[in-house]
């Protein structure tokens, strides 16, 4: 699945320009129980920075990826105890799989685009 995306002068990654797949933003909707960056997703379908810098990044560019990032992990975290069961109240097993393929997204494709184009290691 292609990372859609703009850059920005320099040829970068555009902040705030990562179009995340509609099939991603539906299901971040049944499942960002207490996980702040899936409710960001499921409420603006997208992840952009925010008004607040955090104080261990120095750009804007390392700000972004560290979003990334904490979704990535955000979605880790829901994942694990949804495997634990085959439904429930928020969805299906199929739903668990969604999740995982988008947790494979940012990891295989969102953050390798992002470190490149950032120069971030």
């Amino acid at each position: 699945m292609t990372v859609e995306h703009y850059t920005d002068d320099q040829g970068r990654v555009a902040i705030n320009s990562i179009e995340i797949p509609e099939e991603f933003v539906t299901i971040c909707g049944g499942w960002y129980r207490g996980m702040d960056l899936l409710y960001a997703v499921a409420s603006t379908g997208g992840l952009t920075l925010g008004s607040i810098q955090p104080h261990d990044v120095e750009t804007e560019q390392e700000w972004y990826h560290q979003l990334w990032s904490g979704l990535s992990a955000d979605l880790r975290c829901t994942i694990r105890p949804a495997k634990k069961v085959d439904t429930d109240e928020r969805g299906t097993t199929e739903d668990v799989q969604t999740l995982e393929e988008f947790e494979t997204w940012i990891d295989e494709e969102v953050l390798p685009l992002l470190e490149s184009s950032y120069g971030i290691e």
